[in-house]
């Protein structure tokens, strides 16, 4: 195409096909969890079943707002004494539990973020390590 043709920029190459061939099961798996407003719900309430109790420890800063509609399952928090990455290090190396370290110029943290498998035992799991990290 030539430069002053705006369709230069369609070509993509070759897709991979199993990305293709698995939107249909994608779909099917969406409705079988009840579309979107039901993960959305079963996303907040994982990331709200940890922040509301941490929110209460002096030693944590949640940057997430707690707003409605102001985030899903991610949450960011910090932890005072620790840069977020010894306190993703923390996490991993006590715990086993993954997190990622932000060590941003506008924001640090650490970015937890449930995924719909999580069980509340999981959660569980997740409060009883800060509270211990916090002690």
């Amino acid at each position: 195409m030539e430069k002053t043709n705006i369709r230069r920029f369609e070509h993509q190459g070759t897709r991979p096909i199993a990305t293709i061939e698995t939107i249909g099961k994608a779909v099917e798996l969406n409705a079988l969890m009840g579309g979107v407003k039901n993960k959305e719900a079963r996303l907040r309430y994982l990331q709200e079943s940890w922040t509301k109790e941490v929110r209460k420890i002096e030693k944590y800063k949640i940057n997430t707002p707690h707003y409605a509609g102001s985030s899903c399952a991610l949450a960011n928090v910090t932890m005072e004494g620790m840069t977020a990455t010894e306190f993703s290090a923390a996490l991993w190396d006590r715990y086993q539990i993954f997190t990622v370290a932000i060590e941003h110029p506008i924001v640090k943290g650490v970015r937890i973020t449930p995924h719909l498998s999580n069980s509340i035992a999981d959660i569980e799991r997740l409060k009883s390590a800060l509270k211990e990290l916090a002690s």
